[in-house]
C-alpha cells in the first residue's frame, strides 16, 4: 500500500470518528418553549426556510435567512409612532 493511500485511509476514518462523536454531543443551546416551538411541519412551505442541509461537512437541521430592514415597514412604523404621539 502506497504511503498516500494509507493517509487517505486515516483521514477517511478520522473523519468518520469526528461525525460519530458529533452525534453523541447535545446542541450547543435549546430555544426555551415559553419562547418559540416549532416542527418541521409546521415550517414547511415557508418562503426562504431550508431544511436538511450539509454544509462543509455539517448536517444542518434548519436554515433561516437573516432578515432584511424593509424601509417601507421602518416608515410605517415611524409613521405610527408619530401619530401615536400627536394625539391623533
Amino acid at each position: 500500500m502506497g504511503v498516500s493511500l494509507m493517509a487517505s485511509l486515516i483521514l477517511d476514518l478520522l473523519t468518520y470518528i469526528e461525525q460519530v462523536e458529533k452525534l453523541k454531543t447535545k446542541p450547543a443551546f435549546s430555544v426555551p418553549t415559553e419562547y418559540f416551538v416549532a416542527h418541521q411541519h409546521d415550517l414547511k412551505g415557508l418562503p426562504e426556510l431550508q431544511f436538511n442541509l450539509q454544509s462543509a461537512g455539517e448536517d444542518i437541521w434548519l436554515r433561516v435567512p437573516r432578515l432584511q430592514v424593509s424601509f417601507a415597514l421602518v416608515n410605517l412604523v415611524t409613521a405610527q409612532k408619530f401619530l401615536a404621539t400627536s394625539g391623533q
